[in-house]
């Protein structure tokens, strides 16, 4: 089979961006008499669960802290290398995220320009399936179930709280993705 572009479709928080273990810190920096499990022992998406607030969490999250959070959380390096080296490869990176409003919309477009970060599209949707892609990478149990639902090529970045989802094939380094998709469409 003669290797092509791909349109890769990439999710951003928790692929490239790593929000969990900033909203751990500014969690306990604000609400130091609360409790909140460290981001490792997470076994469920739903953050709410490790949190002693509750569902209060994504309010706190997604319009308190927002700002703060979204403009100094860390981009997974490894991630990014491996990203650049996709698109000098030729490949094309579509990042596709469900953003809970539009201030994180916003926040989230301002962070891929101040992290530098280069991309030839982005697409704010519930909906991450509809974007049409060769693959998907994603961390959300939700979003690979949808993708695959969907017939979709999706691919599970590992994260603690995706451990028992089995339906998508695991993906740790995003350089290896055209191979990982390569050998399957041999293979299937």
């Amino acid at each position: 089979m003669e290797k092509r572009i791909l349109n890769i479709g990439v999710d951003i928080d928790g692929v490239v961006r790593d929000l969990y273990h900033p909203l751990v810190s500014i969690f306990r920096e604000k609400l130091p008499n609360e409790q909140i499990k460290d981001v490792k022992e997470w076994d469920d998406y739903r953050v709410a669960a490790h949190t002693s607030v509750g569902a209060r969490i994504y309010k706190l999250w997604f319009v308190d802290w927002a700002v703060k959070l979204y403009s100094t959380a860390p981009a997974y390096n490894e991630v990014i290398r491996d990203l650049v080296l996709l698109r000098e490869l030729g490949h094309k990176i579509h990042y596709i995220s469900a953003q809970p409003n539009q201030l994180c919309e916003l926040l989230t477009l301002e962070w891929l320009q101040n992290e530098v970060i280069y991309y030839d599209s982005v697409h704010f949707t519930q909906e991450k399936w509809r974007i049409e892609c060769d693959a998907y990478v994603d961390d959300s149990p939700e979003q690979l179930r949808n993708y695959t639902t969907n017939g979709k090529l999706a691919f599970k970045y590992m994260q603690p709280w995706n451990r028992g989802f089995l339906q998508c094939r695991p993906i740790l380094r995003l350089k290896n993705l055209p191979e990982e998709i390569w050998a399957m469409k041999r293979s299937g």
